[in-house]
């Protein structure tokens, strides 16, 4: 069912009576209250009901009248034209829903072409101000921008899961195994209360049990749409600025830096993006048939046999010179090629010729963050190819592992694996946001 943009969000709340309410509703399935909307929304419309207020009305007061307030205070209700839809969804943090998507507070969905379907991508930008075609290019530069991930709640406990797509077999989340990130409960998909990790520290097991929780209440998460950086390292002209890529550990902070935990008006929380967020993004593309393959990505990745043609990069595409004067002024890397201020979205360059690049097979050639065309899979660019990123996905205590192969080859489902305690040179990193 298709809500559109402009439907009427309903958030019946009652002082003093939610509380008495939860025992009820957990054990209302949410299945139950959606069905039962439909019901009163069909009738509404077999009345001659057409608006969106005279079916929200109906819708409501029938809920109410069959379940009580107290339960129905509970429930965010999205009601139009086209249908209804129950959530769970916890208001307090979310300006809109937009085609089924929560938008958390302190951000827009877009409404350009191209970037607002769920099944597509649907983009949301920082700040308040509308992006639509007419001003679309300049926030695509400015302001740092997300796509929303969807995981349905019935497929959490088989979705939401780490896989080895080489091997097509999900990978056990216990220490001893491979690769491990989090140990989870088998029942319930969610992180135990204790892990058995040198690397899980207090701060890191509350961010995965809050991330977690987040994807099953709102069912997703947004994943950054660019890499983080072109820069080798990332160091203002003072050398006071975090070097993201200088280690894991620094990585880490890096990326909750940008929408802190305890930050009181954003609805987002930043972090690393963890391996199954990332293996996550890989099963959306197979199940929305964005790509056939996330073990064969040469349609999409930048790496040495990648043929690029005049045309195929965006206007703004930057090859990466270490040397050059754009970069490099003789004694440090400069601000611009950081593209600081999320690290996740593409710089302008307005050098002339930049559109117009191009590359043989076998030459290897790092690009500037989205500059690749062809390298955006559902509105996310450059998870194959370009640079590998670094993930709070484990090898060992000393080595992270380290996700979608670089330039020098591609494939979004490989591994490899990183000293967690040295800077490198050819991995970034990306940031994931849940929801709070």
């Amino acid at each position: 069912m298709i809500i559109l943009a402009g439907s009427i969000i309903v958030t019946l709340t009652n002082q003093g009576i939610i509380e008495q309410a939860e025992t009820a509703v957990e054990a209302l399935d949410i299945a139950e209250v959606q069905g039962l909307a439909e019901l009163k929304w069909s009738e509404a419309y077999t009345d001659g009901k057409r608006t969106q207020e005279e079916l929200e009305q109906a819708v409501i007061d029938g809920l109410k009248k069959e379940l009580g307030e107290e339960i129905v205070s509970e429930y965010t209700i999205v009601v139009n034209d086209e249908g209804v839809d129950v959530y769970l969804y916890d208001t307090e943090w979310l300006s809109a829903i937009v085609n089924t998507v929560p938008i958390p507070k302190g951000f827009v969905a877009s409404s350009a072409t191209g970037e607002n379907t769920k099944n597509g991508g649907l983009v949301i930008y920082e700040g308040t101000e509308p992006v639509t075609d007419a001003n679309v290019e300049e926030a695509r530069r400015t302001r740092n921008q997300y796509v929303w991930v969807p995981i349905a709640r019935e497929d959490f406990k088989t979705e939401f899961i780490r896989k080895d797509f080489a091997y097509d077999k999900a990978i056990s989340n216990t220490l001893g195994t491979d690769y491990w990130e989090v140990a989870l409960d088998v029942n319930t998909n969610m992180p135990l209360e204790t892990q058995d990790m040198n690397y899980m520290d207090e701060i890191t097991l509350n961010e995965v049990k809050a991330m977690y929780n987040s994807v099953y209440k709102y069912e997703g998460f947004y994943i950054a749409r660019y890499e983080s950086s072109t820069s080798k390292t990332s160091v203002s002209t003072e050398g006071n600025i975090l070097k993201p890529f200088d280690g894991f550990q620094k990585s880490v902070a890096f990326a909750r830096s940008i929408y802190p935990s305890d930050n009181e008006t954003l609805g987002a929380v930043s972090t690393l993006v963890y391996g199954v967020q990332w293996d996550s993004v890989l099963q959306w593309w197979l199940d929305t048939s964005a790509v056939s393959s996330v073990t064969e990505s040469t349609l999409y990745g930048n790496y040495k046999n990648h043929v690029i043609k005049e045309g195929d990069l965006n206007s703004d595409a930057k090859y990466i010179d270490w040397d050059s004067p754009d970069c490099y002024d003789g004694g440090g890397y400069d601000f611009d090629c950081l593209l600081y201020g999320g690290r996740i979205r593409r710089v302008a360059y307005d050098s002339s010729g930049k559109s117009t690049l191009t590359k043989a097979i076998g030459i290897i050639m790092p690009l500037s963050s989205g500059a690749l065309k062809s390298a955006k899979v559902n509105n996310i660019y450059d998870m194959a190819g370009n640079y590998s990123e670094l993930t709070m996905e484990r090898y060992s205590d000393e080595e992270v592992v380290v996700r979608g192969a670089g330039y020098s080859h591609v494939a979004a489902g490989v591994y490899s694996f990183a000293n967690d305690s040295k800077e490198s040179g050819t991995k970034r990193l990306r940031v994931a946001l849940y929801i709070k």
